[in-house]
């Protein structure tokens, strides 16, 4: 598994582990480059996992086809197009289905085709997963419990830069002649498409609603047939109660089994059509007025400004110190952004040097911060998970009996999904109760740090 995904790094693809065929990764689509010390970490954190690549540089038609004549002439198609233009890897999970693979330089959003089969199956498509997607390449197929197969060399053993190049413009036309293919010479259907544009249905057309209609009749997606059709009566302004009536018309004349699955669709109607009136209704709203973003400030700037306000209440042993703590505040804005983390630990040689206080200027500008002192493992696992989002821990129970040494403030790495905060050297500052410094060093925060920072500070 390491193995492969190491390859496909040296080839020139971006691959991620997928637990069956969805990603593990957080936030995966906003991956940076992967790196071979990323491929090595996941064979310990994602053992038994299949290899996917992204689809952004690497665009790939996936071709959801049932039939294996229809299915062999898409590939057909393919070849015809591109053969001479770079080496073509077919790669097959469920055969017929199978993936064909392509370079470009400029990512491109995913199109599609859908179909209609001439047994009546409407799940069945032509796709070009590109910018945001992501393929498996190597691993167990979820249907099937076989490995992935490939016709020609796989994709690990082929460098991207001989796939053929494919962009927008072309992606439209091949899918237009796969289209022409499946209906013209293996009896398949193109679906209407009838995606929303810019968040509103389209308006209704006399062509759209006899294809909704002839597929109600049919017995052919009813929730989506029902739903689109119903948006389309409302937008061209029926009374809802004459939009229901017509759906469960249609319902009753639908050659579909008037079975326990027909009679939800039609319980479902009423909701569907009050659906269709809300969404009118949002969109009859005028847009709120534009305002002015702020201009974003120096990130430098901020930085040096947090260092000084944590050198006022710290005295650091060296300038490292202070720099070290600074950017350990900055890194727990970024959590959703590491797969592991720091934890910053606060060393002194006997109690009463000034650990809490350190803790204390340092709660205020972390997000969501947890004063905690013993905390058991179900409350630390309950706070990491919580809905509120991933929490910083203060701890105060780290007082070390070392000898005395010059400079005991230090960092090091520990994974964790929390960053947790531990003991300092000495600090400048009085002893007041522990609520009021905390309070003090609130109050001491500039006003343009409350977003970033995350809390309230009193002026």
């Amino acid at each position: 598994m390491t193995e492969i995904r190491l390859k496909l790094l040296a080839q020139g693809y971006q691959p991620i582990p997928t637990a069956g065929k969805v990603p593990v990764l957080p936030h995966w689509t906003k991956r940076g480059r992967t790196s071979a010390g990323d491929i090595e970490m996941w064979s310990g954190l994602y053992p038994n996992t299949n290899t996917g690549i992204l689809c952004a540089t690497v665009p790939c038609l996936d071709i959801d086809i049932e039939d294996a004549d229809a299915a062999n002439a898409v590939e057909a198609v393919v070849r015809e197009r591109f053969e001479e233009r770079g080496a073509i890897c077919v790669r097959f999970g469920r055969s017929p289905r199978r993936a064909i693979f392509f370079k470009t330089e400029t990512p491109f959003k995913h199109t599609e085709r859908k179909f209609a089969a001439p047994n009546g199956d409407t799940k069945q498509k032509v796709e070009m997963l590109a910018d945001g997607r992501q393929v498996i390449v190597h691993g167990i197929h979820e249907g099937t419990s076989k490995p992935y197969s490939w016709f020609g060399a796989a994709l690990h053993d082929t460098p991207r830069d001989v796939l053929p190049a494919i962009d927008q413009a072309e992606t439209e036309a091949l899918l237009d002649e796969i289209a022409h293919v499946l209906v013209e010479a293996h009896g398949y259907r193109l679906a209407t498409s009838r995606k929303p544009r810019n968040g509103h249905e389209l308006k209704p057309t006399n062509t759209d609603w006899e294809v909704l209609q002839r597929d109600i009749l049919a017995g052919h997606s009813l929730h989506d047939n029902l739903r689109d059709l119903s948006c389309k009566m409302i937008y061209a302004g029926m009374e809802p109660g004459a939009v229901v009536n017509c759906l469960r018309g249609l319902m009753e004349q639908s050659t579909a089994p008037h079975d326990e699955r027909w009679q939800e669709r039609v319980s479902d109607i009423p909701r569907l059509v009050d659906g269709a009136v809300k969404r009118k209704t949002e969109a009859a709203k005028p847009p709120p007025h534009a305002v002015a973003a702020k201009p974003a400030e120096s990130g430098a700037t901020l930085l040096d400004d947090v260092r000084a306000f944590l050198c006022r209440f710290v005295s650091y042993p060296s300038v490292h110190a202070a720099v070290a703590h600074t950017l350990w505040v900055a890194h727990t804005h970024l959590m959703s952004a590491w797969e592991s983390t720091a934890r910053l630990a606060f060393l002194s040689p006997e109690p009463g040097s000034g650990k809490t206080r350190a803790l204390e200027v340092s709660e205020p500008l972390v997000p969501r911060p947890v004063h905690a002192t013993n905390v058991s493992p179900a409350y630390l696992y309950r706070k990491c998970g919580g809905e509120e989002g991933r929490r910083r821990f203060c701890s105060t129970r780290s007082t070390l009996s070392l000898a005395p040494r010059q400079g005991s403030m230090r960092t090091f790495g520990r994974s964790s999904t929390a960053a947790t905060a531990a003991a300092p050297p000495s600090v400048v500052a009085s002893s007041t109760a522990s609520a009021s410094r905390r309070r003090t060093c609130r109050a001491s925060l500039p006003s343009r740090w409350q977003g970033w920072a995350g809390c309230r500070t009193r002026s």
